[in-house]
Parts: C-alpha cells; structure tokens; sequence
C-alpha cells in the first residue's frame, strides 16, 4: 500500500460565480512540470456551475480538493481557510481567471532550493484580455531587493504570480481580514519586512483583465487601502506619523509620476529619506544592495527636488543636499553643480 506524503505545494484557488475561465485556470495548474502539489479550491458561495465544475475535477484528479461555503465569505477569509488546510510546505496562489504556464511551479520551487529561504518568489505576468489575447508584458527585470524595496510602496506582482512560505505567513497571522481589497499587497508588505523574496524575470502567469474581476470595480477603494498600508509601514519603520495623503504622494514620487507642488513635498522627502536608511539598516543588505536602494531612492528625492525648484527653491535645494548625502554615486560635481543651478534658476 502506497505511503500518503505531504505535497511539496499548495496551491490555493478561491472562486466566485467564474465558471467561464475556470476550467481553464485548473487546467494550467494540473498541466504543470512540477506535480508534487495539491490544488485547494474553495468555492465561496458561487450560484454558477462553478460548484459543479470543482466537484467533476476533484473527482478526476487526487491532487484537487474542494471546500464549499453556503454563503460568501470573501477572497481573504476564503484563503485565510485554504492557509489553513494547506499541507505543502510552500503555497502558491492561482485566481480563477488566470492562467499558469507549465513550467511557472517548478522554476519556483527551483529558486526556493537554490536560494537561502526566500520568504516569496514572484515571476513576471502578462495581461490577457477577456478572449485571452495579450496586451501588455511585465517581466520583473529589476534586481530582487530593488523589488523588495519598491513593494514597500506599490504592489509589484500579480497575485497569481507569487509562491510563499506557508510557515511564515502563518506566523502573521495570514492574510488581513479587515482588508477586502488589495490583502496581497498587505500580506507582501509585512511578509518582506521579515525576509527576503526572489524575482524570476521570465512571464510565467497571464493574469486576466475583464469587466468582471476586482480590479475593474474596485481600482480606487484598493489605492486607499495600499495608501494605508505604506503609512503604516512608515510609521512602524520611522516613527513618523504619516497620513494617508502623504503616502499617496510618496508612492507617486517613487513612480516618478507628477507631484502636486501645493503638497508638504519637504516633509514627504525627509520621510523617505529617514525611511531608507532604517530599512537598509533592518534587511542587514550586502553593500551592493545597500547601494541600489539608496541610489533608488535618491533618484526619487532628485525628482522631489525638480517638482518644489519651479516655486520653493529653498525646499529644493534641502533636497538636493539629501538625495547628494544619501546616494554619493549619482552625484559628481559636474551632475551636483548643474542640478544646483536648475534650481536657482527655476
């Protein structure tokens, strides 16, 4: 008689009235190289056939389990239950409307092998339309603690992407359910405080935009919700407090989108600035990646500087002098003198 073993991955798929993409979402999650995993499905309240759908591959396949509610609980507490049953020492998630290419696990559970015990391992997406045509590419070509960095403001990976350790996220008491809305983000933001996380370039998930999914409905509620988590982040780094607002700005400064000059800009720097050094300080960072997230982010302070040089000069050049003490290697004497004068001269 066979020896039942724990499998190596859970993946976790949690779904809401989508029977029209989601045997093809099984299907790319039972097609995989790598077949040491067991697929939990929850199927949370549908009123399709999306019941009966789980049920007919359940019944097919061992690996699949289904768990059923009679009512809708919503995505993060549907999940927080699949952490809970989960018995692979990694958990991948898979949404109902996306699609896995073959190899997506098993280059995952590679770079958790190979690495020292990422806490998440992410990949590049791309997005598919409602007929599955591409329409946008989204590799992750940066360097993985420049990633690490740029979570802390805005959500870098598609939710379908990402393989996590299914000890540490427990030990955080799993995905936040007062948050309905972006508990990715959330999760990731606490999760890569504690640890590190590797990034596979290559596009290895399709997400699905349609008019059905969250993000279609749900755009600004999950910007005020990822506006909340980056302030508190701050906060717990610097001990600063930080509104909501201000962390609005912050993360379109470090998107190098436009900044509203009428804003605290002076303030919002110096948060940034204090924020970097703690973190490079707290992730114990080699001193080559020490240095590309202080050039990251006194790039960021320079782009601060050109928004307040049109009309708060003096603020300006604070700045200036910040993103200089901060990042050296971005600043010869050439660079500093021309910036200076940009400056001066409006």
């Amino acid at each position: 008689m066979a020896t039942w073993r724990k499998p190596a991955v859970s993946v976790l798929l949690s779904v809401y009235n989508g029977e029209r993409y989601l045997p093809a979402a099984i299907e790319s999650i039972l097609a995989q190289t790598f077949a040491d995993f067991e697929l939990i499905a929850i199927d949370d309240g549908s009123t399709d056939s999306s019941a009966t759908i789980l049920s007919g591959y359940a019944a097919a396949d061992p690996r699949v389990r289904v768990l059923s509610h009679q009512e809708r609980w919503g995505l993060t507490r549907s999940l927080n239950q699949g952490l809970s049953e989960a018995e692979g020492e990694l958990v991948a998630r898979q949404d109902a409307d996306d699609l896995s290419l073959p190899t997506r696990l098993a280059r995952q559970v590679a770079c958790v092998a190979a690495s020292q015990q990422p806490l998440l391992v992410a990949t590049g997406s791309e997005k598919i339309d409602a007929g599955g045509q591409v329409t946008s590419r989204h590799p992750l070509t940066a360097p993985s603690v420049l990633l690490r960095w740029q979570l802390l403001f805005n959500n870098q990976f598609c939710h379908s992407s990402v393989l996590f350790s299914r000890k540490a996220v427990a030990e955080l008491g799993g995905y936040d359910e007062t948050t309905a809305y972006a508990q990715d983000f959330e999760l990731w933001s606490r999760l890569t405080r504690l640890g590190g996380l590797v990034a596979i370039p290559d596009v290895l998930v399709q997400w699905r935009q349609h008019p059905h999914n969250i993000t279609a409905h749900h755009q600004e509620t999950q910007e005020q919700v990822v506006n909340r988590v980056v302030a508190r982040s701050v906060r717990e780094v610097v001990g600063n407090s930080i509104s909501d607002s201000e962390a609005a700005t912050l993360r379109l400064a470090v998107r190098r989108k436009q900044l509203d000059v009428t804003n605290d800009l002076l303030a919002v720097a110096v948060l940034l600035n204090r924020f970097c050094l703690r973190i490079c300080d707290r992730w114990a960072l080699q001193p080559h990646e020490r240095k590309l997230i202080q050039l990251e982010c006194g790039q960021t302070l320079q782009h601060i500087a050109s928004t307040l040089a049109r009309s708060r000069r003096n603020e300006a050049l604070r700045v200036l002098r910040m993103s200089v003490a901060t990042a050296p290697p971005l600043w010869s004497r050439r660079t500093t003198y021309s910036c200076a004068a940009r400056v001066l001269l409006g």
